[in-house]
């Protein structure tokens, strides 16, 4: 199997476990046992979330990644810059991603920084309640650059 299409397996992977705590996440808030503790409930949401975070930075750090290899194997762009934003503004620019792409990912990758280098819980609640309304735009990139 070739390297980009080993890269885009592990990022489908990657992508599925988002998907499994997005999922589980609405789980618990919707159908929470009310015989349950308050407290024990919020624990749990709170670990989800915590989890749902961890899978989403490394979600896109595989999709970042995959761009950089895609971008080369089926078009070799080159990368001056081996970095996340210079990287997706070159995929932008070579037609690989929209503009509109571009911009959700680079905003995807400012709050991957805010989590991953320190932990704010504002941040964190801020990022929980967007991570669902990006999953399809993640999606919908790694379903259509296919090796």
């Amino acid at each position: 199997m070739a390297k980009i299409e080993v890269k885009h397996k592990y990022l489908c992977k990657a992508l599925a476990t988002l998907e499994n705590a997005i999922v589980n996440l609405e789980k618990v808030k919707k159908t929470a046992p009310k015989e349950y503790a308050a407290d024990l409930v919020h624990d749990l949401e709170l670990h989800i979330r915590d989890s749902m975070i961890q899978r989403f930075e490394y979600t896109i750090e595989n999709l970042w990644k995959y761009l950089k290899d895609y971008s080369y194997e089926k078009f070799r762009v080159v990368h001056e810059i081996q970095a996340s934003r210079p990287i997706i503004r070159t995929c932008c620019q070579a037609m690989i991603i929209s503009e509109q792409e571009a911009s959700l990912l680079i905003e995807m990758i400012d709050y991957r920084n805010e989590t991953s280098h320190r932990y704010k819980e504002e941040v964190a609640e801020i990022l929980s309640t967007k991570i669902a309304h990006y999953y399809p735009a993640i999606e919908k990139i790694v379903r259509r650059l296919k090796p």
